[in-house]
């Protein structure tokens, strides 16, 4: 018998022919079944057909941005093929079973299912539970559950429902399905117990202290369930309940990783942990796709509408735009990191110089010898050699070296040198043709850190008023504005750089997880308007040699002092140092960096830095180090309820350039971050849809130190917070940054 897994989902055809008492066929069906094992390893490690397999899931909505609810079979294959491109092999049918349509085509192209019940009484948790009343409809649910789905090999698990507590009508629900079908696990997360043990404190309070010392002293999750399941577990929890002694269950998260508007942060955290521990299968994040509506505004603007937008009252606004797709199943940069995280191989650096690097296999049944690898050495963003090599004989679960084949290398002091991995599937699959992109890994030779030229010219002319300071030199001119001490104008050769003036900025347009979990509004409320209640405190200009410095002090009351120092040289480049010192009782930062107006006449736009895709600290496992070009305009993400954007981390140059070729370029110290948006801050801030967006007159020019992470938890408690090694905590932040006119090559 040829066994039915995910990656290789083999069907055989089983037949059935009624016939009469003369052997004449009266009818004929066919159907597709599979067979498969699953159980659990004496380390509690889910096995498939024997082997160890980690559940990498996602939620699904039947959803259609034009349908609604009403989805066609085309949608549902695309979702289908939508997971196996993007490396998941798993849903959850939250929370309700699905059409039998969706069951086929797991069945044919191969995911995991968990089969749920639609059984939710959120509102009232466990009452009805515990009502002997309700006990045969609602036993009933699951009944027809089982008896409807039981042939499909892609079901691996029944769940009891969602969120409707616990109680006797559960344990009877187990006792039935075991007995009827012993051959699948029974999930269902709302069988928890005493909602007052430990595990349930508020993170960081002193009771979730004491349990973090010794977790689950007396477990309390009921008997009936197979699995202990989790909605949002922080990070210690889920590792203490794994490496707990007095749990001898598997553990699965079965809501994680609550994709809201700009979020997804800390997910290789999560898989970290995972990979680490046997008890933990798996989880699914919180979910597939935006459930938004398409509709065209009044403004002929077409958008995703949300709760609240059909006269419907009461409503939840966005809380159904959570997705890892967008709402017509567009690809999302939160898409993209699920990808690399969930990619099937691991791969590392033996001796990069001679080209050995090192392959673990992920999957669970395949040969990487069945795929294709190719290579490229870069230096400094630029392709210097690259090949292919076909997939190492590395059996699943195992690791090998490979050597590339290039050339062996002698990196140059000051320059950038990286290898650039990809793997490439080598048939056609029905989800994807041969030669579909599976993976992809950078791997560092040599990463320098970036040297600003040195500048040799005269210092430029000083011109000082009541109201400015003007600088004047070769062909630039640059004013000051000494009410607010702001770099207020920048203009080179007749060209106008700046329209608004650069100014520190120290907040972010909430995201979803920022207002509604963290609160950022009311907790960082200092930050929050610290434009507002920022003042100068002191603005002077000093010719120094043959360069003027402009040294601007500030302060924000209550919170901190910033001093910026401005090194102006005689051809018009300026030397941007930036220093913040926070007070001890201030809360801590959410952003670090300084924002302008600049000319909308910058259509173009190359970094080298994390990209290409929007990234931030907590989630840019994905953006790997190169050099990228695309319009302005592109570098903006566009979120159905408009939020913070379009970051790049890691950032070493960015270069903004006209259609007629000059280019205000700004070269880092060190390493920033930066967005452009083509809109205005408060714009961003104040809209809830993106048809309510408009065009400024100018580009909005974020050049940060450094962001806070975007958060990954959930959005509705401070888990919604990001994690601790994402957060701002210091007191003292400082960097640099270098502005010009470059003559700028074509993207």
């Amino acid at each position: 018998v040829t066994t039915w897994n995910a990656k290789h989902p083999y069907l055989y055809t089983l037949a059935l022919n009624l016939v009469d008492k003369n052997g004449n066929t009266v009818e004929a069906r066919s159907s597709k079944i599979g067979f498969r094992d699953v159980r659990f390893s004496e380390k509690n490690a889910l096995l498939i057909n024997g082997v160890p397999v980690k559940l990498i899931g996602v939620n699904r909505h039947d959803h259609s941005p034009t349908g609604g609810k009403t989805v066609t079979r085309a949608e549902m294959e695309k979702d289908i093929f939508l997971l196996k491109q993007n490396n998941f092999n798993s849903i959850r049918t939250s929370h309700y079973p699905n059409d039998p349509h969706i069951y086929d085509l797991c069945d044919k192209y191969g995911l995991y299912v968990i089969d749920e019940a639609n059984i939710e009484s959120h509102g009232v948790r466990g009452e009805l539970a515990n009502d002997p009343t309700w006990t045969a409809s609602t036993m009933d649910r699951v009944i027809r559950l089982v008896e409807r789905d039981k042939n499909h090999a892609s079901i691996i698990s029944w769940s009891f429902g969602n969120e409707s507590g616990c109680g006797p009508t559960f344990a009877g629900m187990s006792g039935y399905v075991k007995d009827f079908d012993p051959t699948r696990f029974i999930h269902y997360e709302g069988a928890q117990g005493d909602p007052n043990h430990p595990e349930y404190a508020p993170i960081g309070s002193k009771k979730h202290k004491e349990f973090n010392a010794k977790y689950h002293s007396n477990p309390t999750d009921p008997p009936y369930v197979d699995v202990l399941s989790r909605m949002y577990p922080h990070l210690e929890q889920l590792e203490g309940i794994a490496t707990s002694p007095f749990i001898n269950r598997p553990i699965l998260m079965c809501e994680y990783a609550h994709s809201m508007g700009n979020s997804l942060g800390n997910l290789k955290e999560y898989w970290d942990l995972i990979y680490a521990h046997d008890n933990l299968i798996g989880g699914y994040i919180w979910d597939m796709i935006d459930q938004g509506i398409e509709r065209t505004a009044k403004n002929g603007k077409k958008y995703f509408a949300y709760g609240g937008d059909f006269g419907d009252t009461p409503n939840d606004q966005n809380f159904c735009i959570n997705g890892v797709f967008n709402s017509d199943r567009g690809l999302r940069p939160q898409t993209y990191e699920c990808k690399y995280v969930f990619q099937p191989v691991v791969i590392k650096a033996v001796d990069l110089k001679k080209g050995i690097i090192e392959i673990e296999n992920r999957y669970n049944f395949t040969n990487l010898s069945n795929y294709m690898f190719t290579w490229e050495v870069v230096e400094n963003g630029k392709t210097m050699q690259q090949g292919e090599f076909k997939g190492p004989d590395i059996e699943p679960g195992k690791k090998g070296n490979a050597k590339s084949g290039y050339k062996q290398i002698k990196p140059k002091a000051g320059n950038d040198y990286w290898v650039q991995v990809k793997m490439f599937s080598t048939k056609n699959e029905d989800w994807a043709e041969a030669g579909y992109q599976i993976a992809e890994e950078q791997l560092i030779i040599q990463d320098s850190k970036p040297v600003l030229d040195a500048v040799k010219t005269t210092a430029p002319e000083i011109a000082e008023n009541e109201a400015a300071i003007t600088l004047k030199g070769n062909k630039f001119s640059a004013t000051f504005d000494k009410q607010t001490g702001a770099l207020s104008s920048l203009n080179y050769n007749g060209l106008k750089v700046i329209e608004k003036p650069l100014v520190p900025n120290l907040w972010r347009p909430p995201t979803d997880n920022d207002s509604r979990g963290w609160k950022t509004p009311e907790k960082l409320e200092v930050w929050a308007k610290s434009k507002e209640t920022i003042t100068l405190e002191s603005i002077s200009a000093q010719k120094q040699g043959d360069v003027v410095v402009i040294t601007i002090k500030r302060i924000i009351p209550n919170a901190g002092n910033i001093e910026e120092n401005y090194t102006v040289y005689g051809n018009g480049i300026i030397d941007v140092d930036f220093n913040l010192q926070v007070e001890e009782s201030a809360p801590e930062l959410i952003r670090v960096g300084m924002q302008a107006g600049i000319n909308k006449a910058f259509v173009n736009a190359r970094f080298y830095g994390n990209g290409p895709h929007e990234n931030y600290i907590d989630r840019n496992q994905s953006a790997f180090k190169g050099l990228y070009a695309m319009k302005t305009n592109a570098l903006t993400e566009s979120y159905v309820k408009p939020q913070e954007c379009g970051n790049r981390t890691g950032v070493e140059w960015l270069e903004l350039k006209t259609e007629n070729g000059k280019a205000l370029k700004v070269e880092a110290k060190d390493k920033i971050a930066f967005a452009v948006w083509p809109f205005t801050e408060e714009n961003l801030s104040t809209s809830n849809f993106t048809w309510e967006l408009e065009e400024a007159e100018y580009y909005t020019l974020n050049i940060d130190l450094i962001q806070a992470g975007v958060g990954g938890i959930d959005t509705w408690s401070i888990k919604a917070r990001p994690i601790q090694n994402y957060r701002l905590l210091e007191k003292n932040y400082s960097y640099g940054f270098r502005l010009g006119l470059a003559n700028a090559s074509t993207p």
